[in-house]
């Protein structure tokens, strides 16, 4: 779909290119576009923590394609979020059918929960928790189990 230009930018609704994506002209239109429909079904703010950004210890990462971003949502448990964001995802009608073209990663140690929401164009599901002050990968059932609350 290409990235993102100024005019793109003011057709987006919940987001601008001030936020924390790095180089916003550098992020993939579809993740964007994608995270905005997001944002406006689940009704609370997406605080995004990072997009584009090169990763050379990482030549596999999304984000190195500005096709990745990480962020949390406000105003809602992180495990509601979650429940939300794989049925949103999912099938149709309630979904947007995307579920098998994204990467998805919950991150549930973080100091704000949250997730990595990639348009990898094929389905990858992840988490990852602390363990020892590191942080480590695990399936995403795992790090979903280890949610509090």
């Amino acid at each position: 779909m290409g990235n993102m230009t100024e005019d793109d930018w003011k057709r987006v609704k919940y987001f601008t290119s001030n936020e924390g994506w790095g180089d916003p002209f550098r992020m993939d239109r579809e993740l964007i576009f994608l995270m905005d429909t997001l944002r406006g079904l689940f009704h609370h703010p997406f605080v995004i923590h990072c997009g584009y950004q090169r990763r050379p210890e990482k030549p596999k990462s999304q984000h190195n394609f500005g096709r990745a971003a990480d962020f949390h949502i406000e105003g809602i448990s992180f495990r509601d979020a979650v429940d939300l964001m794989l049925a949103f995802i999912g099938p149709p009608p309630r979904g947007l059918g995307a579920a098998d073209n994204i990467g998805l990663g919950i991150y549930p140690h973080w100091n704000n929960p949250g997730f990595h929401l990639d348009t990898r164009g094929e389905r990858a599901r992840w988490g990852a928790v602390n363990e020892n002050g590191r942080q480590i990968y695990v399936s995403f059932a795992a790090a979903y189990d280890k949610i509090g609350g």
